[in-house]
């Protein structure tokens, strides 16, 4: 059985395609003269609105990311402290604490943090490093150098950094400004910041560590 086959004639056919043609044509005309241009350009202000917003959100995370981890450190010390000051004061040996003043506080965790160098001297070029803890025997001071200081104000001069200290807290009972076994009476350690600082955020408010 022969098969019909229908197809258009010649002329139509070529109209016909030339008919799609300019109506394809005149489509991509009328959308990138009008609704494509307007929605590229809608799009383009929504992602650097969007990008600008983010940026800004990661800048500032930056350093609350910083501020926590040394807030965090700085807690984690105090709590340890006042478990061996409970500790030595159940068993009344509280005449023990004096030598854990001006130690390195990171001995007496059971974890240090990653950034933490060792203990260096002030002299040593790693100390130098942004984003490190350090501990100065000669000083006896805990270190940590900022590392994203645009927000960082400091009445430290030089570079951007914080520095701790245990301290022996007692009472001067002669007033010499220093412990004297047998006269002054020991209340505990205390971990002290040497200096005042803070962080600035974007709307003037600072946030301080004590």
């Amino acid at each position: 059985m022969k098969q019909t086959v229908f197809s258009l004639p010649h002329e139509s056919h070529i109209l016909f395609c030339r008919l799609v043609s300019k109506v394809n044509r005149a489509t991509v005309k009328r959308n990138n003269n009008g609704f494509s241009k307007l929605e590229f350009l809608v799009v383009v202000i929504l992602i650097s609105i969007i990008g600008a917003v983010v940026l800004n959100r990661m800048w500032s995370w930056r350093y609350e990311v910083e501020r926590t981890h040394i807030l965090t450190v700085v807690s984690n010390i105090r709590s340890v402290l006042g478990l061996q000051t409970a500790e030595l004061a159940s068993r009344g040996q509280l005449s023990q604490l004096p030598r854990l003043a001006g130690s390195n506080p990171f001995t007496l965790l059971k974890k240090t943090p990653k950034s933490y160098l060792g203990e260096l001297s002030k002299d040593d070029p790693k100390t130098q490093q942004p984003g490190i803890w350090y501990f100065d025997r000669q000083t006896k001071i805990l270190t940590y150098t900022i590392k994203y200081s645009e927000n960082f104000r400091s009445t430290l001069k030089g570079q951007p950094r914080v520095r701790f200290m245990i301290q022996l807290s007692y009472s001067d009972n002669n007033r010499n400004r220093r412990y004297d076994a047998g006269t002054d009476g020991i209340s505990g350690l205390n971990f002290i910041s040497l200096d005042k600082y803070h962080w600035e955020s974007s709307n003037k408010t600072t946030k301080t560590i004590k």
